[in-house]
Order: structure tokens, then sequence, then C-alpha cells
């Protein structure tokens, strides 16, 4: 399988994207709960991503640039999924996690972009860098909470991704892309 055809189809991008909007309302709804909810939940992502990358870089173990990637993407959530398992949770660790998750894997994205030369999958990545960036920075120069800030974001990027689905639908019955 080369890295190429990774693909998701438009209903599970819709899926994830209803998802991630109702983990934001519930966020916004029931902050007292928030904490724990939003910590099983990064632990459940970083570990289906860290399997996802693992099976990826078995099935291109023989081209070398995406066994590599994808074996580091892999480590790279395995080591944020004990962080958050492993350190008590408070909203600072997580948004730092999560700023922290969209930088680097907005960067494998610009770089898998460049490698083979897809513009779409370039601009996304450089998004998804500019978000964690702005969800890092953003509570520690504004004395934002980190919670409100990462339901806010949540909300955006739910939305984004159903009407991303809604998109591909309408376009193409069957369609896939390779946005996460």
């Amino acid at each position: 399988m080369d890295i190429r055809e990774r693909k998701l189809p438009w209903w599970l991008i819709i899926v994830t994207g209803v998802l991630i909007i109702a983990a934001s309302i519930f966020v916004l709804a029931d902050r007292a709960s928030a904490l724990l909810v939003l910590t099983v939940i990064i632990a459940i992502g970083t570990a289906a991503f860290a399997v996802f990358n693992f099976v990826i870089a078995i099935k291109n173990k023989d081209i070398r640039s995406v066994w590599i990637s994808h074996l580091v993407q892999g480590i790279i959530n395995i080591v944020l999924f004990l962080l958050v398992i492993i350190i008590p949770a408070s909203p600072t660790l997580l948004g730092i996690i999560i700023a922290i998750w969209l930088m680097v894997f907005g960067v494998f994205e610009i770089i898998a972009a460049r490698h083979y030369d897809q513009d779409k999958r370039s601009k996304m990545g450089i998004l998804l860098a500019v978000i964690g960036l702005v969800v890092l920075i953003i509570p520690l120069v504004f004395s934002i909470d980190y919670l409100i800030l990462i339901a806010i974001v949540g909300l955006v990027f739910g939305v984004f991704r159903v009407v991303l689905g809604i998109l591909i639908k309408s376009n193409d019955t069957g369609a896939t892309t390779s946005l996460r």
C-alpha cells in the first residue's frame, strides 16, 4: 500500500466532525466533567493514531521515507498517550498536548506534501501547525482557560470536517481524502 492511497471516506470525515462538535459542546456545557472526558478522548485518540501510523509504517516498510515518517509519528503518539495517562490531568496539560499534537502532525503533513507534491495537503499541514501554535500561545498571553479554547477550536474544526465531508460527497460519490 502506497502512502498516497491512505484516504478517509467522506462519511468518516463527517462522523469525526460530528463527534468533535459534540465533545466541544460538552466541554462548554459541563466544565466539571470536561477534564475527565477530554483526557479519555485524547488518550483514545493518541492510541488510535499510534496504531494507525504503525500499520501504515509496516505496510510501507519498503518505502524508507514513508516507513520512518509513520514510525516516528506512531512513537510520538505513544509518548503523548503515556503523558496523558501518567501525569495527572489538568487543563493546561491537555492544552499543551493538543497544541504539540497539532503542530507536530502539521509539520509531518507539510513534509509528506512536499514529498508527493500535494498542495492541498501542504495547506492542511500549515493550518494544523498554526492552530497548534495558537492553542499553545493564546492561553499564555491572554489568560484564557485552555478548556474553553480547546472547545472553541474543536467547534471550528468539527464544522470544517463536516463541511469537507459533505463537499467530498456532493462532488464525487465514493470519493475519499487524505486529510485527517
